[in-house]
């Protein structure tokens, strides 16, 4: 192999500079004297701390500017502690490369006295107790019933869709991503962090950094050649290499099984489901069936409405009517417009069967009670007509004038027969 390895050699990093014995402070952190003050005993940082509580006595500060009541802060101390002699001279401000800011540069602080900071704080303290009224409130009006139970619907339901997606997609499951997903790329980024500084020499014999179509190569190769090929690339870092080419092949040998394994368990799961499915609808048809035909041979022997759906003898006309209602209804029963296969011509014919069979069911009360009304009109009459039969008219006449014709002794049975015939229609 003509490819050789080069490791270039980079110089030990330089020492880190000595840490300077100078410490400087900020003339921004220390306020400006009021007015001269006298000499003190100790040292410049003891004078300077008595300064400032003397002026935090008497001296309130508004709350509305946060940032002038924050205390100055300290300068980061040196590695090595200075001499009292330095220690002083930085701490009364004055540096050997600077001198302190103006004092123009310098917002002053706004002064309030004891009653007017105590208003302040009073009115922001009302504030702030409005405000929390205002939240407990609203915490008190929420329903943390309903949301719980509608955390635990929606854990319910993101098990069910993982468990199912587990059988449909296993690639997209969260099982998979964590288990197999995430170890794959984590393995690769090992890779090639460990061999980020490790640079290859090139068939032109340009150096370059590692990449991973290099190590790609060396995974998919067979272990004899990967091996040959690694250490004619790599050099000294072919065991490195292969050792993540090992771990790489794992990961993804272990990846690809769960795959075909979830797909096998998919296609038993799928070949169960179905098995349970048509087992189930075969059941509930021979239950629709046995129940079907008892319901109907109830209504044919119901004492009330049984002779409305049983033929008549000696009716032809009647029960040739009833059979094509019969035909028509079990007809719009066996059909479903939602069919996809049905044309748009074929649906509508079968929307106007089930509206014809609903407007018959809903008539049927209301038919039934108009024969029931009708019937008992004709009875009545029929009786009537019993009475005028069984009588013999007087023979003078009922106003005892002189007897009638014989070509007008019938007329009074004919009126009343030509009545009844009349109701009849």
């Amino acid at each position: 192999m003509a490819d050789t390895v080069t490791i270039v050699d980079t110089p030990p990093p330089s020492a880190p500079p000595a840490p300077t014995r100078q410490v400087n402070v900020s003339a921004l952190s220390i306020p400006n004297p009021v007015e001269p003050t006298q000499p003190k005993k100790g040292s410049a940082m003891d004078r300077l701390r008595e300064n400032l509580r003397s002026k935090a006595k008497n001296t309130f500060e508004s709350p509305e500017s946060p940032a002038q009541a924050q205390p100055a802060r300290e300068q980061p101390r040196s590695p090595a502690p200075p001499n009292e002699g330095e220690a002083e001279a930085g701490s009364a401000g004055n540096s050997a490369e600077g001198s302190p800011a103006p004092a123009s540069t310098q917002q002053p602080a706004k002064k309030l006295t004891l009653g007017q900071a105590l208003d302040n704080y009073k009115k922001r303290n009302r504030e702030l107790e409005a405000e929390l009224s205002e939240l407990k409130t609203k915490t008190t009006n929420i329903d943390t019933k309903a949301l719980s139970e509608r955390a635990d619907k929606l854990a319910a339901r993101n098990k069910e869709l993982e468990e199912e997606i587990r059988y449909v997609n296993y690639s997209k499951s969260q099982e998979f991503r964590d288990k197999f997903e995430t170890p794959y790329s984590n393995a690769w980024k090992r890779a090639m962090q460990d061999l980020s500084e490790v640079r290859i020499t090139d068939s032109a014999g340009n150096e370059r950094e590692v990449t991973g179509n290099d190590i790609l190569e060396i995974v998919n190769m067979p272990l004899a050649k990967a091996r040959e090929v690694s250490r004619a690339v790599f050099g000294d870092f072919a065991d490195d290499v292969m050792q993540h080419r090992k771990e790489i092949k794992r990961l993804f040998d272990e990846q690809s099984q769960a795959l075909a394994d979830a797909r096998k368990n998919g296609e038993a799961r799928e070949k169960e489901r179905n098995e349970q499915f048509s087992k189930i609808t075969g059941e509930i048809d021979g239950y629709i069936k046995d129940h079907w035909q008892k319901a109907n041979d109830e209504a044919h022997a119901d004492p009330v409405y049984g002779a409305h759906f049983t033929p008549i003898e000696g009716d032809a006309e009647g029960n040739q009517r009833l059979a094509k209602g019969f035909e028509l209804v079990d007809r719009a029963f066996a059909e479903n417009p939602k069919d996809p296969r049905l044309n748009a011509e074929q649906r509508l014919a079968i929307i106007k069967r089930h509206a014809a069979v609903r407007n018959r069911a809903a008539a049927f009360g209301r038919l039934r009670w108009q024969n029931d009304q009708q019937k008992a009109q004709i009875a009545e009459l029929q009786k009537k007509l019993a009475q005028f039969e069984g009588t013999t008219p007087p023979a003078g006449g009922s106003n005892g004038g002189a007897p009638s014709s014989a070509g007008s002794s019938g007329s009074a049975k004919d009126a009343l027969f030509g009545k009844l015939r009349s109701i009849a229609k």
